[in-house]
């Protein structure tokens, strides 16, 4: 039966645990990707009695995340497209400097090539200005050797980027899919969603999204599957595939993205797009070897 003291008990309970939650989002208000936590409350069971239902004061409900999902993605894909566009800045920017530079450029070495010719043309029986020609000749081959190299040298460098942001994926991926896995136990120990867990895989989907451009589906279960591509699954649940590298066909030296999963490996030439390493792919393509 419903009294006063076991009403106001319920009523001295249900906000003790709230002003803990408080505590709590006042400790993680420096936290990275924390999103602050409200309790919800709803009045108990009322007991009924000869004159109706008489309440019996309040308890906490649930406890949810302030958490936008549509912000959430549109943050998402932001972030991708900043992480493209500030590998092609810093990237295309080393390619305009070497060859804008008069020291390094090959306009300076052009025009004293010609100059010369010139010369040898206007009189061809002189021999300082043939010997001029050969020197500005080979100082013309050597500036290609040395831009060719400093190119190459750029190529091996962003090989060696695409190589690292693959094995950041996976490793992001395979953390990405553990919360999925964890998600799962504690809701279903508690029937409540785990909202710590959440913010944590939050923030691994925003330090992912600015390696590669992503979309994702959250099922019934809670869990998050991903995808990148052309719809090949990052993410399933609580498994995650992985990428690889390997030399293009055309070209061993040049490295190729690759899809790993049980049926094989499938290339992603041409699939990816946005975050640094869609950043580093387009660069290659679109400027590098255009360039050399």
């Amino acid at each position: 039966m419903s009294d006063i003291l076991s009403t106001s008990l319920s009523g001295m309970i249900a906000f003790q645990r709230a002003l803990d939650l408080t505590g709590h989002n006042i400790a993680n208000a420096n936290t990275p990707g924390y999103s602050r936590q409200v309790a919800e409350f709803s009045a108990r069971g009322g007991v009924g009695s000869g004159n109706g239902f008489i309440g019996s004061g309040t308890e906490i409900t649930t406890v949810k995340r302030l958490y936008d999902a549509f912000l959430g993605d549109q943050l998402q894909v932001a972030t991708s497209a900043h992480s493209r566009f500030d590998i092609l800045d810093s990237l295309a920017a080393r390619i305009d400097t070497l060859l804008a530079d008069p020291q390094t450029g090959l306009n300076g070495s052009l025009q004293s090539f010609f100059n010369a010719l010139q010369d040898v043309n206007n009189d061809p029986a002189s021999i300082p200005a043939r010997e001029a020609l050969l020197g500005e000749a080979e100082g013309l081959a050597s500036r290609f050797q040395a831009m060719d190299q400093r190119l190459q040298d750029l190529g091996n460098e962003v090989s060696q980027r695409i190589s690292q942001s693959v094995q950041d994926i996976n490793g992001l991926s395979s953390a990405i899919a553990d919360l999925n896995d964890r998600i799962v136990l504690a809701q279903g120990r508690t029937g409540q969603p785990p909202n710590d867990l959440l913010d944590q895989r939050d923030n691994l989907l925003r330090e992912l999204s600015g390696q590669i451009s992503v979309s994702t589906v959250t099922q019934a279960d809670g869990t998050m599957n991903i995808y990148i591509g052309a719809g090949q699954a990052l993410v399933n649940g609580k498994f995650a595939n992985q990428l690889g590298v390997s030399g293009s066909e055309f070209d061993p030296t040049q490295l190729e993205v690759v899809f790993q999963d049980d049926s094989g490996s499938t290339s992603l030439d041409g699939l990816l797009n946005g975050g640094s390493l869609g950043g580093l792919l387009e660069f290659r393509s679109r400027m590098l070897d255009p360039t050399r």
